[in-house]
């Protein structure tokens, strides 16, 4: 999105991604493949991947210059503007990607070009892109550099299916001129897609005020590429899911420079929205400062001759924080949306009103705690999209001295605003710890969910916090059946709930299920509450895969079995087999009567 080259670059690019050591891994449950899931991006061990790394022309230099010179580098975007053989990138992308650096290659035509000017082998060439390199998860495939033209969203589906028909499962990067250039439709079946959006100064009018560069970051609009205020701000794209949900935002390029021949004005200020604040607030799941080297007057060269420029060094130093930040951010295993859940790393990752603070007393678990005293509050951000079910568990105590307060979860919208009538309090009052819950269903409108604590009176104590995603839509009955198909007799009833007022009744012979969207080789985690009746049953709870022409895929069913009259969590973790398209969950008796609450899978 550079103006005076006419690379009119959208705001965000977005990638999550992660080298290997980031996160422990025991926090790891990958499959053998980058996964997106509601946002994020997980490497193929399991573990949290955010991009930090740059562009370059593989004539400009070797693997080993860049590793040597950026350590802790996890992405390499390769521009390529021959369309050159996939062989031709096989040298440099075996040694990068030995080294846990993902590298994503798309053609990057200069001058640029309307996608209906793209040569007659565009397509031919991304399929053999996409069969050569199908083996390799590190190898991500882009659509084509800032073309000229509004609507992306047939080149995005034209190379999205050229990939997939190879049987290449690896992420496609789509970029993108604006959210209103789309058709957000056209996503809804796409499995591991990432947008791609760039950020330069002349976006927000090359302001120094670091306010205004963050707020055209996220809710920004400009004519891009002929689309007449291109909604480019990343707040605008969170309406358009995939079948994995929200569709993560790497920042593909970014730089100083908007032309190339001079350091515009609020470099810096970009420089640190886009590599620091964008990333660690969730807006974001990565970028990719441009570039290694250009001919030229270079001002946004990050190396000359082996030296790093002034660019150079502030991107080697983000690359380093951007590894230190991921490494207290839970891997897909734990599936919690949060990070320093239990303040063993202080007030990391958490914001502060009043006096709360992290005190090496009162734990719940661990050594730490945070305190809160009367009017404080503590709270932590999450990216999230409206209609998502998250579960929210925290523990809480009130002060031996006495105290009241709450844990709390709400919504806000696109601009940061507390949607009306959203906030949900867990009363605190106790002086000794007990576990709060909710299930919560983001409200329309919402960008984010807020989760903390706060206090009216006294001094409250805080620990181990937890938000995890659930896929499933009503999960403990408490909207009837809504969401859910039958058959036989089935029932949402009161008087038999695990949690909440409602639970499923599943009388002799019949069952209750609910589907959702999924690939090959995802590993979901199911959990679910069941127990039979006091005059008997025997069921099940389970999970089973269905192909796209919504048949069961033989021997795909896990059946975890009902038996005892009390409530017992049943749990599985499960491989979607080849040919998934849809995951059915759910419960079937076979004789009595059956009871199953809470399902939560992920």
């Amino acid at each position: 999105m550079k103006a005076a080259r006419s690379k009119f670059a959208l705001l965000l690019a977005l990638s999550l991604i992660l080298s290997l050591s980031f996160v422990p891994a025991s926090q790891a449950a990958g499959n053998g493949n980058f996964q997106v899931v509601n946002g994020k991006i997980y490497d193929p061990n399991g573990n949290r991947y955010v991009a930090s790394g740059l562009d370059m022309y593989l004539s400009d230099g070797t693997a080993d210059q860049v590793l040597a010179m950026f350590p802790g580098i996890n992405f390499i975007r390769i521009p390529d503007d021959g369309m050159n053989a996939p062989s031709y990138f096989s040298s440099f992308i075996n040694t990068m990607t030995a080294h846990g650096v993902v590298c994503e290659i798309e053609y990057h035509p200069w001058p640029t070009i309307d996608t209906s000017s793209e040569p007659s082998n565009y397509l031919s060439w991304i399929n053999s892109l996409a069969n050569y390199y199908k083996s390799n998860p590190y190898v991500w495939i882009g659509t084509m550099n800032e073309p000229t033209n509004a609507a992306l969203t047939n080149e995005h589906v034209a190379v999205y299916n050229q990939v997939r028909s190879t049987g290449n499962n690896n992420i496609v990067v789509l970029y993108t001129e604006g959210a209103n250039a789309q058709t957000p439709s056209s996503y809804a079946s796409m499995h591991g897609v990432v947008w791609d959006s760039h950020f330069y100064g002349w976006l927000s009018d090359y302001s120094t005020n670091a306010s205004t560069v963050q707020n055209a970051y996220l809710n920004g609009t400009k004519w891009i590429g002929g689309v007449n205020n291109a909604q480019f701000g990343s707040t605008y794209y969170s309406s358009t899911l995939s079948a994995d949900g929200a569709i993560p935002l790497i920042n593909g390029e970014f730089g100083p420079s908007t032309d190339d021949l001079s350091t515009d004005a609020n470099a810096n200020q970009v420089i640190d929205t886009v590599s620091n604040w964008a990333v660690t607030n969730g807006y974001s799941q990565g970028y990719s400062g441009w570039s290694w080297w250009r001919p030229g007057n270079g001002m946004d060269n990050v190396q000359n001759s082996g030296v790093l420029t002034t660019w150079g060094t502030q991107l080697k130093n983000a690359i380093q924080a951007t590894k230190t930040w991921l490494s207290s951010q839970p891997g897909l295993g734990s599936a919690n949306s949060l990070a320093n859940t239990g303040f063993e790393s202080g007030l990391s990752s958490w914001g502060t009103w009043g006096s709360a603070s992290a005190v090496a007393s009162n734990a719940n678990s661990g050594s730490y705690s945070v305190k809160v005293p009367s009017g404080g509050g503590v709270y932590q951000d999450i990216n999230a999209s409206a209609g998502v079910s998250y579960n929210l568990s925290a523990y809480g105590k009130a002060d031996a001295g006495g105290g009241s307060g709450a844990i709390y979860i709400k919504a806000k919208n696109a601009s940061g605003t507390d949607i009306a009538g959203s906030e949900v309090d867990l009363n605190i009052t106790s002086s000794s710890y007990s576990k709060k819950t909710t299930t919560y269903v983001a409200p329309a409108g919402t960008a984010k969910l807020e989760v903390g604590a706060w206090t009216s009176s006294g001094t409250i104590y805080c620990d181990d916090y937890s938000l995890t995603p659930n896929l499933l839509a009503n999960p403990g009955f408490e909207s009837g059946l809504t969401s859910w198909g039958s058959w036989g007799s089935v029932s949402a009833v009161t008087g038999n709930a695990n949690s909440g007022s409602y639970s499923a009744k599943v009388t002799n012979g019949s069952g209750v299920f609910e589907q959702l969207n999924a690939s090959a080789g995802t590993t979901y985690h199911l959990s679910a509450y069941g127990k039979a009746d006091a005059t008997g049953g025997s069921g099940a709870i389970y999970i089973k895969a269905k192909n796209a022409s919504g048949a069961d895929i033989a021997g795909s069913e896990v059946d975890l079995n009902i038996t005892s009259s009390s409530y017992s969590q049943k749990t599985a973790t499960y491989v979607a087999p080849a040919g998934t398209a849809k995951l059915e969950i759910g419960a079937w008796t076979s004789s009595g009567t059956i009871y199953c609450d809470d399902y939560v899978i992920y």
